[in-house]
């Protein structure tokens, strides 16, 4: 954290508006700058408007600790001397303390705390604080109370007001409140710092635990007496109501089955006279339909004559399918054959050619092996050679570089020696070119000196000259200040006057309007919008019931229609079942019967059968189909098997749609209830809904005879109300202008006031300030005086030390001193060439001599590189003559993947010549097998044709087939008719025969069952009689058999709370065991407020800083020694003076404390880096108690602080730091109880 800046206006004695900027200069470079002034004059105000700004309090005012005491304020009020309102300068209306600081999240805040009294009169009462917070990087308000903004205050800086006064604020007579905290304060504190909150929160979470566990057992034991079982006695009661009601309902149910099976009889014969009408009328139906249709029964027979010939006709077909599919294949099983050969061929050449490759691959590496050796063996002959060349390159390039650095220092040499030379030359030359000092050759240095001590004085007299022209002027402006000062205060006093005039008419104004009546009326129209806007909630409530509760109706309606048809249906499905059940079993009997008369085995005694006679198999004189040939047999087998499926499938699909009516119903009926209850509901909710409209109505004097009425008196109610707000927001806009305007004017009149005080301030302070200037005038023109004298006595003395005739003035004393200056770097200068000049001159002879020995060298080994040189050309000469190729390793490889690659060709071609070769043969052989396959398609065809002509000529006799003879084509139109054509005619025709057949069955089935019905005579009453009475036994039924299920419900419920209890008991040891676990645990570690755990492991941060803070305090006082205490975070004293005695710290003088206090201090900065950067430190007073080194120390400690990037601000009367310190903030004092702010540096 970091404070950028710090503002107020009229705090205790800083009267106006006040601004300590940090980010500007000088103290912006300060590290340590120091808050100076009288007793009094408002020092520590600056550290209350800091504290003020940011938590809404101050250290002076909170140790304010007298009960019962307090301070009068304006009229007949009193404020607590606690109050941070007493900050507020006397006489003034209104006051605020604002601060721009840095937060540990890194953006710009602005927290500002205002107090003002009433309509901004000095007089008036004092009104409550308000706070406020802006992010000043994003430009947004946060917070909103005092309480919500000091919290995101507390959020940003990441501190406490505590923790703040303990690590930033040391507040005066507070310095030493970490020293003397007590260990909840203390652990609070570090626990900020880095950020270890987690302990607090570990402990409380723990404590939180242990408590939830507990009341988890609590609720166990409790729900464990809730609901106990019944007691033996009650018990037995119950099963033996139990017991009788089951024999009365036993009894019931058996009067209710006798007169159920009455009810039965009834309802069967009803049914079965109900059957015989609809059969009667079904069998005439079916028999005229049949007489209608017999031009499709005729053409079915047709289709079904030439039903053996349609086998035939399929081979034809597919014979002459395959014959052009055939010919189809002609051209690819040529194009295929001319291609393998032309490929065989093709692959046949390049085998050849791959050969050929091969072999000229082969030769030429053998060729090439013996150039390839030799040029190898001249390689490393003349690698050799170049080597010794490289050594002896190197050998030369050391002795060239040698040569060179050489030649170098011999040029350095020689212009070093021409310049000592010239140099020993430019003094001499120098003394006669400049005759004007020849009078100083003699003692040179004697006229240097009195040259300078001239010129000194020169410089001191003119000092004292711009000086008192200064002083002069700043008289002179005083003069006119005090002039300028004195017209602006009589300025001010019109301006106040003309201020309270403007401020008593606005107050008028606002005194004759009725701000408590604006107030009552608000509290009515507010009161009735809520009551509106509630009404208008509940209409809408109602109206959305009433909507769902008819909606549900109607659905409910719906349902039991579709629940009744359900019911119906299945009742329908219920009788067609078994019907279609036995029309099943019959066409399965059918079936299995013609599949006797069809049977291979049985054919010779079918054709023994003569009517009339019985059969030696069965003893049946009937013999169906005994006459008729295979072909009627088979048709009459199939068409039997076709009834048998369809009945089967029409007896399957009835079972399927019984089942999904059936679930359909289930699913009505559970719909029926679930509606039901949504009825009940939904009425209740209306019902609800009235009662609450009722209600309000009531309460805003609301006449309506029926809710649907309401909407339209809503909205008439809402324009009134509307129309009321407008009346109401203009008498207080009215109020708003009149409070405004005395606002402003108090807010001028204020303004005006500070002006005349800051005017007569101003003016008091200037005519002190004029008397010290208009002194400091006489004493400069004194001092001016006397720097004249010094300068004539200082040039006088030059003169004669210089020979001079004349006694020189300003401008001969300065050109004197410049050619003094010009020579005295001439005259040691050549002193020192004087002493060079010889060595130098030695030096040079010594690098020749080494330069021509090095040149000697390098001509010997130029001579040794040529001869190599023509050696190696040599060499390489007779190597390219050997080979070519610059790598004979290379060029062997290159040889040999030649080889490879031909070799592998000509495997590959091998391998390709085969594959034509192969494929050549099989297109031959599929062109061969294809010509014999098309013989073999063509007499396919024409042995199919005869089949069918043959077919023809045996069946041309069949009355049904209807064609001519020979007709073959005619024959092939009929058998290309496909089966979807005549197929469904048939199926209706059998399916209307199949109906005959069935209705004359069941016709005779309803006859027999008729006359069961009658000879069972199942009742003598008849079915009204019955039905009433089993109406009765029915009810009397469900009576005794809910009288049975609720008594056999109360038993279980029993059982399952007996078995419950056995339960809840295991339960509650399982849950005391857990409880007992986290009691340890928050024995050990928890806390309602997570101290135990926080304090436990503040212990070790307080090691850490007593680590910290013992390193300054081992340099500001060696005595003594920081030592953490055996319990509660306390802190003592380890005095080595003592032998290492410990001491409690209250036990140290108030010097000694302020040391300790400060090293902690140092401590808390250097650990609160690790989490919280705390960049600025204030120190109010305590260094008036150190001796003189020890204040050294002191300030050596807060240097260091500084070096660190830290602002530390220290208030002290301490008059050696006070000029120790070189940047300040001056609070002086304008006027009695009137201070304003200035800083230095």
């Amino acid at each position: 954290m970091k404070i950028l800046a710090i503002r107020g206006r009229n705090l205790a004695s800083l009267a106006g508006d006040f601004e300590i900027d940090f980010q500007a200069e000088p103290l912006a470079s300060a590290g340590v700058f120091a808050i100076t002034g009288p007793t009094g004059a408002g020092k520590s105000t600056l550290l209350d408007a800091l504290a003020l700004a940011l938590f809404h309090d101050t250290p002076r005012l909170r140790n304010a600790r007298e009960s019962g005491v307090f301070i009068p304020d304006a009229g007949d009020s009193a404020i607590s001397p606690q109050d941070p309102r007493n900050i507020l300068r006397r006489g003034t209306g209104e006051g605020f303390a604002e601060v721009d600081y840095v937060g540990i999240d890194g953006d710009r805040w602005r927290a500002r705390w205002e107090v003002r009294r009433a309509r901004g009169k000095a007089e008036g009462r004092l009104q409550f604080a308000t706070a406020s917070l802006e992010n000043l990087d994003k430009e947004q308000q946060q917070g909103g109370k005092i309480k919500e903004t000091r919290e995101t205050i507390e959020r940003t800086t990441g501190l406490s007001y505590d923790q703040f006064c303990r690590s930033i604020l040391l507040a005066q007579n507070e310095f030493a409140a970490f020293l003397r905290a007590d260990g909840g304060q203390r652990a609070d504190l570090l626990e900020a710092l880095t950020g270890t909150e987690i302990y607090r929160l570990i402990s409380k979470l723990c404590h939180q635990r242990n408590k939830e566990e507990a009341d988890r057992v609590k609720e166990l034991e409790k729900e464990l007496g809730m609901d106990p079982p019944l007691n033996e006695t009650a018990r037995t009661e119950l099963e033996q109501g139990l017991a009788q009601a089951a024999a009365a309902e036993a009894e019931a149910r058996t009067e209710h089955e006798c007169l159920h099976k009455e009810a039965n009889w009834h309802g069967e014969g009803s049914k079965l006279q109900d059957r015989r009408g609809k059969l009667d009328t079904e069998l005439q139906t079916l028999d005229r339909q049949l007489q209608e249709r017999k031009a499709d029964m005729e053409k079915v027979r047709q289709m079904e004559a030439i039903g053996p010939a349609r086998t035939l006709y399929r081979d034809f077909e597919q014979a002459g399918a395959r014959l052009a599919a055939h010919d189809k294949r002609q051209d690819a099983v040529n194009t295929e054959y001319e291609k393998s050969r032309s490929e065989a061929d093709t692959s046949s050449k390049r085998l050849d050619d791959a050969g050929q490759a091969l072999n000229q691959a082969e030769t030429r590496q053998r060729e090439q092996a013996e150039p390839i050796r030799k040029a190898r063996e001249l390689d490393q002959v003349i690698a050799g050679l170049i080597g010794r060349q490289a050594e002896r390159q190197a050998e030369s390039k050391k002795l060239a570089d040698s040569i060179t650095e050489t030649a170098r220092k011999l040029k350095q040499d020689q212009a070093a020696l021409a310049a000592t030379e010239k140099t020993l030359a430019a003094w001499p030359a120098w003394q006669q070119a400049h005759p004007g000092l020849a009078g100083a050759k003699a003692h040179w240095t004697q006229a240097g000196q009195a040259l300078n001590e001239a010129m000194n004085a020169l410089e001191k007299r003119e000092q004292a000259s711009a000086e008192a022209k200064r002083a002069g002027n700043d008289a002179r402006e005083a003069r006119a200040r005090l002039e300028k000062l004195q017209a602006g205060l009589e300025q001010a006093k019109e301006a106040v006057r003309l201020g309270r005039q403007q401020r008593d008419q606005a107050a008028r104004r606002e005194q004759a309007i009725d701000s408590e009546a604006i107030d009552r009326d608000q509290a009515r129209l507010l009161a009735r919008e809520s009551g509106l806007e509630r009404l208008g909630n509940q209409v809408d409530a109602e109206q959305e019931a009433r909507t769902r509760l008819e909606r549900a109706r109607q659905d409910h309606g719906d349902a039991a229609t579709g629940h009744a048809r359900h019911r119906q249906r299945l009742q329908e499905l219920d009788q067609a079942l078994p019907i279609a059940r036995e029309r099943s079993e019959q066409a399965r009997k059918a079936w299995q019967a013609s599949r006797n008369i069809a049977d291979q085995h049985t054919e010779a005694l079918r054709q023994q059968l003569v009517d009339g006679e019985p059969c030696p198999v069965c003893g049946s004189r009937d013999h169906p189909g005994h006459d008729q040939g295979n072909d009627e047999i088979a048709r009459i087998v199939t068409e039997l098997k076709d009834q048998l499926k369809q009945a089967e499938d029409d007896a399957t699909a009835l079972e399927r749609e019984r089942a999904s009516i059936e679930a359909g119903a289930t699913q009505a009926a559970a719909n029926l209830e679930r509606l039901k209850d949504e009825i009940e509901t939904l009425t209740q909710r209306h019902q609800a809904a009235c009662t609450a409209i009722g209600q309000t109505t009531a309460d805003l004097e609301i006449e309506f005879k029926s809710p649907t009425e309401l909407p339209a008196s809503l909205e008439k109610l809402t324009a009134e109300l509307q129309s009321s707000h407008t009346e109401l927001r203009q008498r207080k806009d009215e109020f708003d202008q009149a409070r405004k305007a005395l606002g402003q004017a108090q807010k001028v009149l204020g303004k005006a006031e500070v002006a005349l005080e800051t005017s007569e301030a101003q003016l008091n302070a200037a005519s002190k300030e004029a008397k010290p200037l208009i002194q400091a005038e006489q004493n400069a023109s004194s001092q001016l005086e006397l720097r004249t004298r010094e300068w004539n006595a200082a040039a006088e003395t030059a003169g004669k030390t210089l020979g001079l005739e004349a006694h020189p003035d300003e401008s001969a004393i300065r050109d004197l001193l410049n050619l003094w200056q010009q020579g005295e770097p001439l005259r040691q200068a050549a002193a020192e060439a004087e002493q060079q000049h010889p060595l130098l001159q030695e030096r040079l002879g010594e690098r020749r001599q080494q330069s021509d020995q090095l040149k000697a060298g390098l001509d010997k080994l130029t001579e040794e590189l040529a001869k190599l040189d023509a050696d190696i050309q040599s060499r390489r000469e007779e190597r390219s003559a050997v080979l070519e190729d610059s790598d004979p390793d290379n060029f062997e490889r290159t040889l040999q993947q030649a080889t490879d690659q031909a070799r592998k060709a000509r495997e590959e071609a091998v391998t390709a010549n085969q594959v034509a070769q192969n494929a050549k043969v099989a297109a031959k052989s599929a062109l061969e097998h294809w010509a014999m396959d098309r013989t073999a398609c063509i007499a396919a065809v024409d042995q199919a044709r005869a089949k069918l002509t043959d077919w023809l000529a045996r069946h041309q006799d069949n009355e049904h087939l209807g064609l001519a003879a020979g007709d073959l084509e005619g024959l092939m139109k009929l058998l290309a008719v496909p089966d979807t054509q005549w197929q469904p005619l048939r199926a209706e025709l059998d399916t209307l025969h199949a109906g005959i057949l069935d209705a004359r069955s069941r016709l005779k089935e309803n006859t027999e069952q008729l006359a069961a019905w009658k000879a069972e005579k199942g009742s003598d009453r008849d079915a009204e009689a019955v039905a009433a009475a089993l109406e009765a036994a029915t009810t009397a039924l469900k009576t005794t058999t809910d009288h049975r299920a609720g008594l056999q419900f109360e038993l279980r419920a029993d059982d399952q709370r007996r078995q419950r209890a056995t339960g809840q008991l295991e339960k509650i040891r399982a849950q005391q065991a857990i409880s007992e676990q986290w009691q340890k645990l928050d024995d050990l570690i928890g806390s309602a407020e997570g101290t135990r755990f926080q304090r436990y492991a503040q212990q070790f941060t307080l090691d850490v800083l007593i680590t910290h803070a013992n390193a300054q305090l081992n340099k500001l006082a060696p005595r003594y020694r920081l030592q953490r205490g055996e319990s509660n975070l306390n802190i003592l004293v380890v005095d080595d003076d003592m032998g290492g005695e410990l001491r409690g710290v209250h036990s140290l003088s108030g010097g000694e404390t302020f040391l300790a206090s400060l090293a902690l201090a140092l401590g808390l900065a250097e650990l609160s880096s690790q989490r919280i950067k705390l960049e600025s430190l204030f120190i109010d007073e305590g260094f008036g108690s150190l001796d003189a080194d020890t204040l050294r120390v002191a300030m050596d400690a807060l240097d260091r602080l500084q070096a660190q990037g830290r602002k530390v601000g220290v208030i002290s009367h301490v008059q050696e730091m006070s000029d120790r310190i070189g940047v300040q903030i001056q609070v002086e004092r304008t006027a009695p109880g009137c201070s304003e702010l200035r800083v230095t540096g």
